[in-house]
């Protein structure tokens, strides 16, 4: 009998700017498997790719900019129903940037090409549109 997956993880990685935002208020609110959701700022003067990170109405941070490019991408193309965060780590005596390690998940199974981690390209044809016609460079 072959298990299928529910979720597939997207991206694991640190809440950027933990310490900057509204973070340690609820950090004592937060467990193992809690529940979070993204919110993209394509307007941040910081970060045109940003991706934030709330847990109810509270901002908590951000995906790091240094792993937010696609992330940023799928939700500018309307997918951010696809995506469930959870929280996946957390370390009250760590740095406030690494107290708390997120899984950002892709809700169905997505087939990979032969051999890679990565979608096959053809499940998303808007992407191959997007990527090929120059348009991402505009922003």
């Amino acid at each position: 009998m072959k298990i299928k997956k529910q979720k597939e993880l997207f991206l694991s990685c640190n809440v950027a700017g933990f310490a900057h935002y509204e973070g340690c208020i609820v950090f004592s609110e937060l467990q193992i498997g809690t529940k979070l959701h993204l919110v993209r700022e394509d307007e941040n003067v910081y970060d045109h790719d940003a991706v934030a990170i709330f847990y109810g109405d509270t901002h908590i941070g951000y995906v790091p900019s240094s792993k937010n490019e696609q992330l940023a991408t799928m939700l500018d193309l309307g997918h951010e129903n696809l995506f469930e965060v959870y929280v996946q780590q957390l370390d009250s005596t760590a740095h406030p940037e690494q107290q708390v390690h997120v899984g950002i998940f892709v809700k169905a199974k997505v087939k990979r090409a032969p051999g890679t981690r990565f979608p096959k390209i053809d499940h998303f044809p808007h992407l191959v549109k997007y990527f090929c016609s120059g348009s991402r460079n505009a922003h």
